[in-house]
């Protein structure tokens, strides 16, 4: 009878872990991309300090002020690199959806609002210009994010010790996805420092600090940068800017595209139509997370875009407004299962997936909604034929796999999601199973779902999208990396195509730099000055003269030239697939 009891307690713990793992084959998962390529080569430097002689990246110190790449230095010596970014990134990916998960038991004590509001936030979405909901890679905002979810959700509980607790976790591990949440949360327990309890407010504040002791530590007794050049509270240098703005532009607010804005603004109003149409009242500390999201964005384009101050600009304020994003799709989801009950189980499906396909932003999926919502509303009073209210969705379905347009097919999986989840509700409301149902069910849907997918995994063919632990597609770029770390010593440094970003992953060698290299200059002046200057020297690369090459060389202390296609006079001793090594004979 317990034993039952703990089953029905934590019974969506095995569907949030089946949906985790389902969501990396819809979203993809990718390794060697992105942020990792900055963050890869400063673990193997962790593990062998004797990398990256002279390296221009290694010169600032902004990726070592976490203790994120020391945890996951440490994993990849047990579990190697590839897996253990994976699980990291799995781990990341279910304290998402368990955190999505509990934020909507807190608010509105509903678990099924909690299922609808996990498949609301399965899907990837712009984010303030930059992150995308559901990013599938591992980088430290993808693990800090879910992190700082579950403090919103232990400070919706009122306890208030964990959350200054996980919340200092958060910073230790990516300090700008933590800090604007951090300032929220405290904001809200100085402006209730009453009700909350000088006790209270002592405690919590006595954990955060315990909790960020082993940063504070680190930063204390780390090499200081090259480039502490910038008065943080001073107007920003204009050729600094310049250069962010044409490298980062995620970092300003004005330089948004328009998909972004539109996502953006969205979410706001989400969460206030939500509370209009369902009649209830929200609650303050939810209000209070807008709010402050909102701010974020405010304080980041003034002192950002209007008036440039360098702390704004570092903290990267505006993607704060993620905290919006999370709380707009939880009220979402609560307004979609309210509406949908009263209703029969046929009707009642159909206004849970419209709710989804408009709360989705995605104008097809909007469109489709609509016109399910006003089939059901019109024949749900003649008997047995609300059930038409399923043909937009099955021609949107049939649309799409004739298409085989697989990057709008994610929306299908989370249509099976619901409807698996409440037919079981209603079909084994009193089998103590049923808590463990979905997850053979949900496997099935996949599997009829996304049928060119499961196709291609049948014949061992994984979508180049899905890159699991020993399954990363093997290019010829980095053949050419896995040649350079077993044929040139650890003190070489290679002079690459400013655009053929990478080459530190796997050859574990120092290059002049390259494009993806620009962006520590966010936290220095120099660095950004410098970084800049190789750019624009490595421009038009393949039109670079011998004696071009040569130059750059003695400046940069380079051993060795990549180049691909263009033939050069030194001694050639790499030639394979389009790509040259030239050794240069001064070194």
């Amino acid at each position: 009878m317990v034993l039952s009891k703990n089953i029905q307690k934590y019974k969506y713990l095995p569907i949030i872990f089946i949906v985790s793992a389902i969501s990396i084959f819809i979203n993809g998962y990718l390794f060697g991309v992105s942020d990792q390529l900055l963050y890869i080569p400063v673990i193997h430097k962790i593990l062998d300090p004797s990398l990256y002689q002279n390296d221009m990246l290694f010169e600032q110190q902004s990726g070592y002020y976490t203790l994120f790449l020391y945890i996951t230095a440490y994993l990849t010596k047990i579990f190697g690199m590839e897996w253990t970014f994976f699980i990291l990134y799995f781990i990341a990916t279910f304290i998402l959806f368990f955190s999505v998960y509990k934020i909507s038991i807190s608010l509105f004590k509903s678990e099924w609002t909690g299922y609808i509001a996990i498949a609301l936030c399965f899907l990837t979405r712009p984010i303030g210009g930059t992150a995308a909901g559901g990013t599938p890679f591992l980088t430290l905002r993808t693990f800090a994010l879910p992190i700082t979810l579950l403090a919103i959700w232990l400070f919706f509980e009122r306890r208030y010790v964990w959350t200054a607790i996980v919340s200092a976790i958060s910073f230790l591990i990516h300090p700008l996805t933590a800090i604007a949440p951090i300032m929220a949360i405290m904001g809200y327990i100085v402006f209730n420092f009453k009700t909350i309890g000088k006790i209270s407010v002592i405690k919590s504040v006595s954990a955060f600090a315990l909790t960020m002791l082993p940063l504070l530590l680190k930063v204390l007794i780390s090499e200081q940068t090259n480039y502490n050049d910038l008065s943080l509270f001073s107007a920003a240098p204009k050729d600094w800017l310049d250069i962010l703005k044409m490298r980062n532009t995620y970092t300003f607010p004005s330089m948004w595209k328009a998909e972004d804005w539109k996502f953006t603004i969205s979410y706001p109003v989400l969460f206030i139509f939500s509370f209009i149409f369902s009649g209830i009242k929200p609650r303050f500390e939810a209000v209070w997370i807008v709010g402050a999201g909102l701010l974020t964005l405010f304080i980041s384009y003034v002192f950002g875009d209007l008036y440039p101050v360098p702390l704004v600009v570092q903290l990267q304020m505006a993607r704060g407004i993620f905290m919006i994003t999370f709380i707009s799709l939880i009220y979402s989801a609560y307004v979609i299962y309210r509406f949908s009950t009263g209703h029969s189980i046929i009707s009642r499906l159909v206004i849970i997936l419209s709710g989804i396909g408009i709360a989705s932003l995605n104008t097809n999926l909007i469109i489709v909604g609509i016109a399910a919502l006003i089939i059901v509303v019109v024949s749900e009073r003649i008997k047995y034929l609300n059930f038409l209210g399923f043909v937009p969705f099955i021609v949107y379905l049939y649309l799409n796999l004739k298409k085989f347009r697989v990057n709008d097919l994610p929306i299908l999986y989370i249509f099976a999601f619901i409807i698996i989840l409440e037919v079981l509700r209603g079909i084994l409301r009193k089998v103590d199973i049923r808590a463990y149902m979905p997850i053979p069910v949900l496997v099935f849907a996949i599997i009829y779902f996304n049928l060119p997918i499961v196709n291609n995994i049948i014949k061992g063919n994984i979508s180049d999208k899905t890159h699991l632990p020993g399954m990363v597609p093997e290019t010829s770029w980095i053949r050419l990396q896995e040649w350079a770390v077993d044929n040139t010593d650890k003190s070489s440094l290679f002079i690459v195509p400013r655009d053929q970003t990478g080459f530190r992953i796997y050859s574990m060698r120092s290059i002049a730099g390259d494009w993806k290299d620009g962006a520590p200059g966010l936290f220095s002046q120099g660095y950004a000055r410098k970084w800049y200057g190789r750019m624009k020297s490595l421009e038009n690369y393949n039109n670079l003269s011998e004696s071009d090459f040569l130059r750059l060389a003695k400046d940069y202390g380079a051993t060795h030239i990549i180049t691909q296609g263009k033939e050069l006079s030194f001694d050639r001793i790499y030639n394979s697939e389009g790509y040259n090594v030239y050794k240069l004979p001064f070194n």
